[in-house]
């Protein structure tokens, strides 16, 4: 409810809802939530099912985020709300189903991401169900479940692949790959990351461990294995300058699932409010142009081919251009015509790129856009089915409240500018369409 356009270049976000919407009557509040690992990639949350619920919303926060937003990492964002649990939305599911899948985010057509850490959110599930009314009602939130993990001594797990073993200039080196081959000690055999292992009693004290990642004789693979599954390798060496033999012992460590703490009980969501009130100031003016034909192919359906021709410019099309005051973040612009069946309209950069376009089939027509100050912007007139035409556009520049740029708000007053053909003479023009050169040319009959 308290969202906003882009301004600045930042958007304004809420999750607050209106009291009509917040106060609907709801199905009760979801049960018994449990979350667990369904892959090394993805994590199942379930629930009991509650009476009256068409519909379940999944959502979850991440640990260090209780009661703030979460950056997304992709664009700067206003928080629009004063509060916030920090529960982000992640799917609907229908009322028979009692599960969700999350296998990560989904990033255009893609497949799902995959998690990168399963044990860093909780989750929670709301129902949803339609009351007397019609309405849609949402329950509070559930309490909060997530899965969680223990460290396990697992150097009887995990056997050893060595390869590529090499001594030269005092340094012996090799190969190691960890293999996951007996299992976590958990009901899920899958070991996360990241898994240590620790060299420990060197027999020879000439020997010293020469590229640990940690605390000068730990190597650390930053993987998760599954069952079966065997590690990247890491080269491991160990300085050797007498060329001696030598033993080392070796502790290995890693995360396992260690079940799920349960939502029980209830929490509030992120709240409902009135709609914030909000005043702007306006400024109004009134742009005029004509336009002698519309576009001779848009009667049969093909892309109209002289618009933004120059030699068309006031016969088909016509251009009227807006700057906007040094405080403006918002245009909007309504163009009427009492002499056209049919007129399109279009709000475009100086560079071509077209913000917003209105293409009814009436010479009533209205686009907007969040706009820069101080900048010029392009309205497009494209005629249709039309002859002589006069028309008007009431272009409205929003302002913030009390700004010295406003003029009389009910869009009296403002001055008439732009690039509007004015005191032309109604003439015939006369299209020449040629379908094997795909050329369309046009005289003025004097």
């Amino acid at each position: 409810i308290n969202a906003r356009e882009v301004a600045g270049g930042k958007a304004t976000i809420s999750t607050q809802v209106s009291h009509f919407a917040g106060n609907q009557a709801a199905p009760s509040v979801p049960s018994n939530v449990r979350v667990a690992p369904d892959s090394p990639r993805s994590l199942k949350i379930s629930w009991d099912a509650v009476n009256g619920a068409v519909a379940y919303q999944v959502l979850k926060r991440k640990d260090g985020f209780e009661n703030r937003r979460q950056p997304n990492g992709k664009r700067e964002f206003i928080d629009g709300d004063q509060s916030t649990t920090g529960f982000r939305h992640v799917a609907f599911v229908a009322g028979n189903q009692l599960f969700y899948e999350d296998k990560g985010a989904v990033h255009e057509v893609f497949a799902p991401e995959g998690l990168n850490n399963l044990f860093d959110h909780s989750y929670v599930v709301r129902a949803i169900g339609v009351n007397s009314t019609g309405q849609l009602g949402f329950s509070d939130l559930s309490g909060s479940s997530k899965a969680t993990q223990v460290e396990q001594d697992l150097t009887t797990q995990i056997d050893y692949a060595l390869s590529n073993i090499t001594f030269s200039n005092g340094v012996m080196s090799w190969d190691n790959k960890l293999i996951n081959a007996r299992g976590a000690f958990s009901t899920d055999k899958t070991v996360y990351g990241p898994i240590k292992f620790e060299v420990k009693n060197i027999s020879n004290p000439t020997v010293t461990v020469k590229n640990a990642d940690a605390n000068g004789n730990t190597f650390i693979y930053n993987q998760t294995l599954p069952f079966g599954a065997t590690s990247s390798a890491k080269r491991v060496e160990f300085n050797d300058p007498l060329a001696q033999m030598f033993t080392f012992d070796a502790k290995i460590t890693g995360f396992a699932f260690a079940g799920s703490t349960t939502g029980s009980g209830s929490q509030t969501g992120d709240g409902s409010s009135d709609p914030p009130v909000t005043e702007y100031s306006i400024f109004t003016e009134t742009l005029t142009g004509k336009l002698l034909a519309g576009e001779v192919t848009g009667t049969t359906g093909e892309p109209g081919v002289t618009y933004g021709d120059p030699a068309f410019r006031g016969i088909t099309w016509e251009d009227i251009e807006v700057t906007t005051k040094s405080d403006s973040f918002f245009l909007e612009a309504r163009l009427s015509s009492p002499t056209s069946v049919d007129l399109d309209f279009e709000l475009r950069t100086t560079d071509g790129q077209i913000l917003d376009d209105s293409a009814e089939f009436t010479a009533n027509e209205y686009v907007s856009s969040a706009v820069q100050p101080n900048t010029t912007y392009i309205l497009r007139v494209k005629g249709y089915a039309n002859g002589p035409t006069d028309f008007q556009i009431i272009a409205n520049q929003f302002l913030p409240f009390g700004s010295p740029n406003a003029n009389a708000a009910s869009g009296s007053g403002g001055s008439t500018t732009g690039g509007g053909t004015t005191g032309v003479i109604s003439r015939l023009v006369r299209f020449t369409v040629n379908p094997l050169t795909k050329k369309v040319t046009a005289q003025i009959l004097k």
